[in-house]
């Protein structure tokens, strides 16, 4: 299942987007989205998905779906 960002808790910091092996994370109107179809929750890449480990909100912001 894809990683999903909850707007309402994203500060639009950017760090899971430059985190993102995959390049599924863009920014829509200040605040970052991911790209369910281009999400693999780094599997095969890192234990956790590299979005959730660098996000300073962390799991109150990204979610799995």
């Amino acid at each position: 299942m894809p990683m999903r960002i909850i707007a309402s808790e994203c500060t639009a910091c950017g760090e899971c987007a430059a985190l993102c092996p995959s390049d599924a994370i863009v920014e829509k109107r200040g605040y970052y989205s991911i790209n369910a179809a281009a999400c693999t929750e780094c599997d095969g890449i890192a234990e956790l998905p590299q979005c959730l480990e660098g996000c300073p909100v962390g799991e109150d912001c990204i979610v799995y779906t």
